[in-house]
């Protein structure tokens, strides 16, 4: 069921004296997957330009170490180096999955 391999990351936050300036994305897990596109692609307007966005549907295994995940982090298919900026996890009690909700296209700032 699970054929593909998701890694998710964090943005990091560097403190240097009084300025917090951003760091890199740094790796939170990497779990097998699910993934299937959700519909068809569409376009939106992003910073005044017209990106192609494509809505995805990724299934994990729900686990501890995914118990903070968020919309802020994002995730990277693992084989091809697609970036997924996840929209909503949809942790519904009982489950033994945990489904997210993601795009790409869209620029992955998080949230």
């Amino acid at each position: 069921m699970y054929r593909d391999l998701v890694r998710f990351e964090r943005k990091g936050g560097a403190t240097s004296g009084y300025v917090k300036s951003a760091a890199a994305w740094a790796p939170l897990i990497t779990v097998a997957a699910n993934i299937v596109q959700a519909g068809s692609g569409k376009e939106d307007v992003i910073a005044e330009n017209v990106r192609g966005v494509s809505g995805f549907e990724i299934s994990v295994r729900d686990c501890e170490a995914l118990s903070a995940l968020t919309t802020a982090d994002r995730g990277v298919n693992a084989r091809t180096g697609a970036i997924y900026d996840i929209r909503h996890v949809d942790r519904e009690t009982g489950r033994a999955d945990l489904i997210i909700t993601a795009d790409t296209g869209t620029p992955s700032e998080g949230g």
